[in-house]
């Protein structure tokens, strides 16, 4: 999200941080370093922190703060949009939780909100760990459903916990607070997991930095970034967007594709190995969208329905072949005695051992489960609760991907759990994708 803080003894240009210090020739020479090969995702992760979201009212405020207002810029004194050139107020009470999402709401007010003698006639949230949860390290992830309305920038995102910002813990504080810009960036780092503006069937994957080592007020002429633009069909509609994290690189993913990567370990992004905190927002116009907001369009919302951090599970890619525990004590099993062609299906059978049954031995490969040299698929990709799963040649899409989550396998592609209907443990039971709910019918582990 960008945030053009600019203390010099000059107005700000309202240009968006990448028209401004993208310092191209700079990247370019850097980019042999950054630019890396696509990585396989890591095999399985372990969930260590999540909010899904499903209260009423005010977000939980043991893991959120808000950042408040329209960005003051302390070094000129007044309000730039979060240097920006943003229309919004931010004020807590834009964020709701409501129908198991996390609610962003951006309205146009008749009355404006008056504050130093600035009229603000669209508010909206932001809502922040900052302070709250800090993340090193791991996979970071929410499922979201986007607006397409003009002038609409909804963002996920982070930065470095260096980053000097303020914000506040206050659900409703007083309608003269506000908060202000940090005065440290871009050299306390920042990680744009996803940006979306107006209507475009694109989103952002963007990370900044500062070229000097160490933390510093900003700088005009020392700051970079590194963007990618992926294709997204239907942003109205929930995806996952993610990012994956390792002291040597980060890489972002949607609905499990990766779409970015950037190697971090030159020394000059020393920013990216410390700790950041989360940030949703929902900011109306400026340079990024490059639109003004309609009023005819309000009220916009953005929808999460949940965000998750994991950390390095106990497996790796490649890992062992062993067999997957399912209810009531029986295993994941091909149907077709070791046979696994494609289209096979994927059923619960008595535990058979290494020896007997090699299609009851599966093996992480990425976020893949393989056996017989094919891997565990949801049906045509589907996300309705009933869709069965089967064996497939493995391909990449997100119809293959799995995450160990506890004593549940998740597919993030349909965001639902590996399922036994009805919680059948008979031999032959065909599983199954169904939302994920924490019963038995669930309970399906990968041995170590």
């Amino acid at each position: 999200m960008p945030m053009i803080a600019d203390f010099a003894d000059r107005p700000l240009s309202g240009s968006r941080r990448r028209l401004l210090v993208l310092l191209v020739a700079v990247v370019t020479a850097l980019a042999g370093s950054l630019i890396v090969q696509q990585q396989p995702a890591q095999a399985a992760w372990n969930l260590v922190w999540w909010d899904e979201f499903n209260g009423s009212g005010a977000p939980d405020s043991a893991n959120w703060n808000y950042n408040v207002g329209n960005g003051l810029n302390p070094g000129l004194n007044t309000f730039d949009g979060w240097g920006n050139g943003e229309w919004e107020w931010y004020r807590p009470e834009n964020c709701t939780q409501s129908g198991g999402n996390l609610v962003l709401r951006a309205n146009w007010n008749t009355t404006p909100l008056v504050v130093n003698g600035r009229n603000f006639y669209q508010t909206s949230c932001r809502i922040t760990t900052d302070t709250k949860r800090s993340f090193q390290y791991g996979r970071i992830e929410a499922r979201m459903a986007l607006p397409t309305a003009t002038g609409s920038w909804p963002a996920f995102w982070m930065l470095g916990d260096a980053c000097d910002e303020t914000s506040t813990g206050a659900y409703n504080p007083a309608q003269t607070y506000y908060d202000r810009l940090p005065t440290n960036w871009a050299s306390c780092g920042e990680v744009d997991i996803m940006e979306h503006a107006n209507a475009n069937a694109t989103v952002t994957n963007n990370i900044f930095w500062d070229l000097r080592t160490g933390v510093f007020p900003w700088t005009a002429g020392q700051n970079a970034n590194y963007v990618a633009n992926p294709g997204v069909s239907n942003v109205a509609a929930f995806h996952v967007y993610a990012i994956e994290w390792t002291a040597a690189q980060i890489r972002w993913y949607v609905d499990g594709v990766q779409t970015h990567v950037i190697d971090t370990t030159p020394g000059t992004l020393e920013e990216f190995r410390k700790p950041f905190h989360l940030i949703f927002n929902l900011a109306l116009g400026g340079s990024y969208p490059g639109q003004n907001p309609v009023q005819s369009q309000f009220p916009l919302t953005a929808l999460v329905d949940y965000v998750r951090y994991y950390q390095d599970g106990p497996s790796t890619p490649g890992g062992s072949a062993t067999q997957i525990n399912g209810p009531g004590g029986t295993c994941v099993d091909v149907a077709g005695d070791d046979t696994g062609g494609n289209l096979a299906a994927v059923q619960l059978w008595t535990c058979q051992g290494s020896a007997v049954s090699k299609d009851q031995q599966w093996a992480w490969n990425g976020q893949t489960l393989r056996t017989l040299g094919r891997c565990l698929d949801v049906d045509g990709a589907g996300t309705a609760d009933g869709t069965k799963v089967q064996l497939y040649d493995c391909n990449g899409t997100g119809a293959q991907n799995w995450v160990q989550e506890g004593n549940r396998l998740r597919n993030p592609n349909s965001n639902k759990c590996l399922d036994s209907p009805q919680g059948s443990t008979a031999n032959g039971t065909r599983l199954q994708i169904w939302v994920c709910n924490g019963s038995a019918a669930q309970s399906f582990v990968k041995a170590a």
